[in-house]
């Protein structure tokens, strides 16, 4: 209790947890969320808040299971913002990246932002199941990143689907991970969009597809 900020953080969760237990019991209505709150323990009603918490950890720590080097332990190669809801959702006690507050993050407050969580891991997923496509699932990039003196932890989807489109572009029979970023080549978007068009998979579950917009977005900028 001598550290305010870290109980006034603490009763944040709370109330955040018991609001969004609130909506789960009444459905979104008010009227019933107040007879819930009147005539049901706050044990009861803290429980069904962390319900839907519970279940994203499970999914966030499937994704992370498929989404990481063999060499890897922790850090899979998601890119950011997928990277910090996988990794805040898999916690102990799961919490949600803060949009208003960088680098924050707090329980999750409402049925809306266990939405927003889904939709994030679903594009997640489909990621995976885009470089898996690609020919580029962790381990096949393993051993590639072992080959070119880069950590297990270094290493994002998008650097592995520029270096791809950098391969197909100049007809090289290495895969540059390790290169840096200058300025793109001539032709690179050309290429970078044709790679993610190949991006096709007959397997049933995620949509390679899904994860292409912010990848390409993320591959571009980091020739900027």
């Amino acid at each position: 209790m001598d550290e305010p900020e870290e109980v006034r953080a603490a009763l944040a969760d709370a109330r955040a947890t018991l609001s969004l237990g609130l909506e789960t019991l009444s459905g979104g209505d008010p009227d019933r969320a107040a007879a819930a709150l009147a005539e049901r323990p706050i044990r009861e009603i803290f429980q069904a808040g962390l319900a839907e918490p519970y279940r994203l950890q499970s999914r966030a720590r499937r994704i992370a299971q498929s989404a990481r080097l063999p060499q890897a332990q922790n850090v899979t190669l998601l890119d950011r913002p997928l990277s910090d809801v996988v990794d805040s959702l898999q916690r102990k006690r799961p919490v949600w990246p803060d949009p208003s507050a960088p680098r924050s993050r707090r329980a999750l407050a409402s049925s809306a932002e266990v939405s927003e969580a889904d939709r994030l891991l679903d594009e997640a997923e489909s990621v995976v199941a885009l470089l898996r496509a690609l020919g580029l699932s962790p381990a096949e990039l393993g051993p590639r990143a072992e080959a070119a003196g880069i950590a297990p932890t270094a290493l994002r989807a998008s650097d592995a689907v520029r270096a791809l489109a950098l391969q197909r572009l100049r007809g090289a029979p290495e895969l540059p991970l390790a290169e840096q970023t200058g300025a793109a080549p001539v032709g690179f978007e050309r290429a970078l969009d044709e790679v993610l068009r190949t991006a096709r998979t007959d397997e049933p579950g995620a949509d390679p597809s899904r994860a292409a917009p912010r990848l390409r977005e993320q591959v571009l900028k980091s020739f900027r």
